[in-house]
C-alpha cells in the first residue's frame, strides 16, 4: 500500500487533451493548515472518506493525534456522505502519494 495524504477536494474540471478528469485539491500541512498546497490529480486516484470537514481539519491539526475512531475509505465519492458537506462545498478525499 502506498502513503496518503488527507487533503481537501475543492474543484473538479477536465484535462482538455486527454479528456481525464481531474480535481484540484488543497493539501493542508501540521500544525498550520493555512500553509498548504494545491494538487491537480486524476479523481480515479482519489479515496473518499466518511470523515466530516471537522475530522479532516482535527486530524490534520492535531498532526493525527486526533481521530474520529474509525476510517472507511470508499473509492466511489457518490457513496460517501463526505462527498459533498450541507452547504454543497468541499469532501474529504485521501489522495495516494
Amino acid at each position: 500500500m502506498s502513503s496518503q495524504t488527507t487533503s481537501i477536494f475543492t474543484a473538479v474540471f477536465e484535462a482538455v487533451d486527454t479528456g481525464e478528469e481531474l480535481a484540484a485539491v488543497y493539501v493542508p500541512t501540521a500544525p498550520n493548515p493555512t500553509s498548504g498546497y494545491v494538487e491537480i490529480v486524476p479523481t480515479k486516484r482519489l479515496v473518499w472518506l466518511d470523515w466530516s470537514a471537522n475530522d479532516a481539519m482535527a486530524f490534520i491539526v492535531s498532526g493525527g493525534t486526533m481521530t474520529p475512531g474509525k476510517i472507511r475509505m470508499n473509492p466511489n465519492p457518490a457513496a460517501s456522505p463526505a462527498a459533498t458537506t450541507a452547504d454543497g462545498s468541499a469532501a474529504s478525499p485521501i489522495e495516494p502519494r
